[in-house]
This record gives C-alpha cells, structure tokens and sequence, in this order.
C-alpha cells in the first residue's frame, strides 16, 4: 500500500469530524498538532506491518480524535507551566470519557468509542479511567497506547523532560508487558529504527 497518512485521514473523516478538530486547533494548538501526528505515525506503522485490519476508516478516525475530549479540559490546565494539582490532573484524567460523550452527539462520524476511552488503560490495569488489563483491550488501543506516549514523550510540552527517540524507546521497553504490549513495542521500535535509518535521523 502506498499513500500518504495524511492524505488518508483527510480523505476518510467526516466534515462533523473536520468541525471537531479545528474546534481543538483553536483550543490547545499543541494538542492538535499531537492529535495529527500519532494518526501519522499510526497509520505509517500499520502500513509498514501490513496490520490492514487496524487501517479501517472508523479505526484510524477513533485514533485521530482519541484527545478530542480535551475540549472539556480548561486551557489553563492544559497549558499550565508546573506539575497540576491533584484536582486538575482528575480533570484531565477525564478527557478519554469526556471524548466519548462529545462524539456520541455525532452520529455522522462512524468510530470505534472504546479506542477513545481505553487509550490511557494499561495492561496490568495500573491505567484510567477504569483500570482494564489486557485481555479487555483491543489491538488498536495496545498500538494507541503506545504511539501516543512515545509522540508524547518526544514532543515539547509545558513542563518536563523531552525525551530523545532512543530515551521514548527505552521507556517504552522499560514498562513493556506492564504498560504496554511488549510484541507491538518490539514492532514499533523496529518501526522508529528504519524510519530513521532512512532520514539519518539519531536515536
């Protein structure tokens, strides 16, 4: 298969779904731009493993829009400067169902809602919202879980350490089997490494 990732999703998406992520641009800028990034880095893996199965148009719109509820969450806490309280983090925490209850008003966009409200749910059930292990949590969400952390990780944010990819990768490792799935983190790394042989980029 050959295209561009960005191409695909702009072709794939509904206009309810265009509205939603300019809605998001204007809200938190770097978020967007995450949200646009892990669809790219998504749907460039599944292509490069040939996962055509996670490719389906309802599967790569639930990735674009997995932070959509991110609108619920005030801009002040989204681009606060210093560690969030506690109050704040159990309003971020509720983003993913936040998400969810925004796309149920969009009937038009045809998603898969648990990809959107399991992404921050780890295997050993040490995530949130609900604490789901492993055998509750689809493909799709194990390969979300990690393309959206290691985006994360390697993106500037408001505070904290950036991480190198090679940094990111280890991390990912570090906590495979327990956060992650650690078959897809052994495919993602691979993935990272030939992308960046390719480009000449450094781990």
């Amino acid at each position: 298969m050959s295209f561009s990732p960005l191409d695909y999703y702009l072709n794939v998406y509904s206009p309810s779904a265009k509205d939603l992520l300019e809605q998001l641009r204007k809200h938190d800028a770097i978020t967007y731009q995450h949200s646009l990034q892990v669809t790219d880095y998504y749907v460039r893996f599944c292509d490069y493993w040939s996962l055509s199965k996670m490719l389906v148009p309802s599967r790569v719109l639930s990735v674009l829009l997995h932070d959509i509820g991110k609108l619920q969450v005030p801009k002040r806490i989204l681009q606060k400067r210093s560690p969030l309280t506690n109050m704040e983090w159990h309003i971020l925490k509720g983003h993913p169902r936040y998400g969810t209850e925004i796309l149920s008003d969009h009937t038009d966009i045809k998603l898969e809602p648990d990809v959107v409200l399991y992404h921050h749910e780890n295997l050993d059930g040490s995530g949130y919202l609900y604490g789901l292990q492993g055998a509750r949590l689809d493909s799709c969400v194990r390969i979300l879980r990690i393309i959206d952390s290691y985006d994360a990780m390697i993106s500037a944010r408001s505070y904290g350490k950036v991480f190198t990819p090679g940094e990111a990768l280890e991390d990912l490792r570090k906590h495979g089997d327990t956060h992650y799935d650690a078959d897809y983190v052994d495919l993602f790394e691979e993935f990272i490494r030939e992308k960046s042989m390719k480009k000449s980029l450094p781990l």
